[in-house]
């Protein structure tokens, strides 16, 4: 378990928190793992966000693995990514975590919104975001203000305002087309090493997208990036 570090630096009455974003599918959880184990596809081969683009699966089986991103059941009983019960920990350091989520109906919300909960019940329930798509394919409107926003996707990353965007690494965002994606706005790309470049990028204020290995390793980033801010605030070094 990781472990928190002390806040160096308190914020004052009236200062505004910064605000971390995270999605829940492959985030917090691993969804896509799920639905090609239970349809006996190895999990190697969802190279591509959008299914309809990955060569490497059959159309029958895009349709088949689309179809049960559309079911309920497919939602229940989800195992969470080790560290998803400490993503609100950073709070302490003075920040505040919303969740955004993407669902295609109410019933598969609502389940992911108990699951949640029942992890996190000291979060308000108003900043769980379930936001139902239906068959609309527009992709994450990200809150203007976020300072940090953890997300999967390579679109919901080009899309995103936030200076700070983690990324879990995954088969469909590893790719040069996915990398390319992300970047094409001029966005630093650190794939590694984040320790040793993170305090000139936050002393610079460049926006970027931070590869991780893991929800883990998610949170230690956004840890170090509160606490580098908070101290830039604050006039430490």
């Amino acid at each position: 378990m990781m472990t928190m570090p002390q806040a160096s630096v308190k914020v004052g009455l009236g200062q505004p928190m910064l605000k971390i974003v995270y999605d829940v599918d492959d985030v917090l959880w691993p969804l896509n793992e799920r639905v090609f184990a239970n349809l006996g596809i190895e999990f190697r081969k969802d190279i591509t966000y959008n299914l309809r683009d990955n060569n490497l699966l059959t159309p029958t089986q895009q349709s088949a693995v689309l179809d049960a991103f559309h079911q309920a059941d497919t939602f229940r009983e989800m195992n969470f990514y080790p560290g998803a019960k400490q993503i609100l920990q950073v709070e302490a350091l003075g920040a505040t975590v919303r969740i955004h989520s993407h669902c295609y109906t109410e019933e598969i919300a609502e389940l992911k919104r108990a699951q949640i909960q029942q992890l996190l019940p000291e979060m308000k329930p108003s900043f769980i975001k379930m936001a139902i798509i239906a068959d609309n394919p527009n992709y994450k409107q990200v809150d203007a203000d976020a300072f940090i926003f953890v997300d999967d996707n390579p679109y919901n990353i080009i899309t995103s305002k936030a200076p700070i965007n983690v990324v879990p690494r995954q088969p469909w965002n590893t790719t040069a087309a996915a990398t390319q994606i992300m970047t094409n706005r001029r966005r630093t790309l650190i794939d590694m090493g984040w320790q040793t470049v993170l305090p000139e990028l936050i002393s610079r204020h460049q926006h970027c997208v931070i590869m991780a290995r893991n929800l883990k390793e998610v949170n230690q980033i956004i840890t170090q990036v509160v606490k580098l801010k908070q101290e830039a605030k604050h006039g430490k070094s």
